[in-house]
């Protein structure tokens, strides 16, 4: 118990320190604010697990710090970052694009998963049943929908 207890600390300190990270881009950077909220609802979270003392294995293995720290990670050495976690309409439903950088021409993708997780999606094996394959080819008619300077943006996976 007192190990978990000191990595849901780490993560709360990570959490803090991903916000701070983020303070300078958000003056520039549409979205950074969005994605500060969220780390915050995490962070929050898991105060509240610390506090009452039902630090639970699960907790720590379903947190999305991960995830949020990869895509921070990448958008600070994005070149010309534009938005972070950018919303548009694809089919009946809206696609996130987790970075928009090189002035709006790229658009990234930020994978935080380990190599057995990727096994299972890459197998179509994964939480909502779809393949890595679909996924791509999802995010490739997106960016053919909504072009940059009448291109379709760049689509880049980034595997953290």
């Amino acid at each position: 118990m007192e190990e978990l207890t000191k990595n849901v600390e780490e993560k709360i300190k990570s959490g803090y320190q991903m916000m701070e990270k983020l303070k300078p881009l958000s003056e520039k950077v549409e979205g950074a604010d969005k994605l500060s909220r969220k780390i915050n609802q995490e962070v929050k979270f898991l105060n509240k697990v610390r506090s009452t003392g039902n630090v639970k294995k699960e907790y720590l293995q379903s947190t999305n710090l991960i995830h949020l720290n990869a895509i921070i990670e990448r958008l600070v050495v994005s070149k010309d970052a534009v938005s972070v976690m950018r919303p548009f309409k694809f089919e009946n439903s809206r696609l996130e694009v987790d970075i928009v950088c090189d002035a709006g021409s790229s658009w990234v993708k930020v994978i935080a998963r380990n190599p057995r997780a990727l096994t299972l999606i890459s197998q179509g094996e994964g939480e909502f049943g779809q393949k890595s394959v679909d996924q791509a080819q999802a995010y490739l008619s997106c960016a053919e929908l909504h072009p940059h300077r009448y291109k379709a943006p760049e689509v880049v996976f980034h595997f953290a």
